[in-house]
């Protein structure tokens, strides 16, 4: 069964509204990815992020280390106030421990893309999705995600999602 956009935004704030009762961090860690569209290993390790003197935060991207630019609204407060004050709040959340706890709280079945299982990297998904519905320009996002290849910027757009 293919999974609309609509779906897909909807499940992952469901799992966000559910995190938000046992888990404060992580669901800090869930919701910067929902918002931003990382990558689950650019948010996680401290050493990519510097905060810049215009107030502004970057994070050296996962492929090509490219350079992303955030303002202060664009990542939760928790997150941007560490990133500003060096200090590591997400210290002891690797990927694994992340995707154990996204498996046990997300509120749907396996969605798939091409016959790969894809889990945190949803939240990427649903975000070129978000951005690509609101009008954005294929080359736009490819920009916004610091894609080096528009191919890999709509493999997330244009992906269509199965759930058995």
């Amino acid at each position: 069964m293919l999974i609309t956009n609509e779906q897909l935004n909807n499940y992952l704030l469901d799992t966000l509204n559910i995190v938000q009762n046992y888990d404060t961090i992580l669901h800090d860690v869930f919701l910067n990815l929902y918002k931003t569209g990382l990558r689950a290993n650019e948010l996680l390790e401290n050493n990519r992020w510097t905060a810049l003197l215009s107030g502004n935060v970057t994070c050296t991207t996962e492929k090509g280390s490219n350079i992303r630019e955030f303002t202060e609204t664009e990542l939760t407060f928790l997150f941007y106030t560490s990133i500003i004050n060096s200090n590591d709040i997400y210290y002891g959340n690797s990927y694994s421990t992340c995707l154990r706890y996204f498996l046990r709280y997300r509120t749907f079945a396996d969605i798939f893309h091409n016959n790969k299982s894809l889990n945190l990297s949803l939240f990427r998904h649903n975000k070129c999705k978000l951005l690509h519905d609101s009008g954005q320009s294929d080359t736009e996002i490819q920009t916004y995600l610091c894609e080096k290849d528009i191919r890999n910027s709509n493999n997330y757009i244009y992906s269509q999602l199965t759930q058995l």
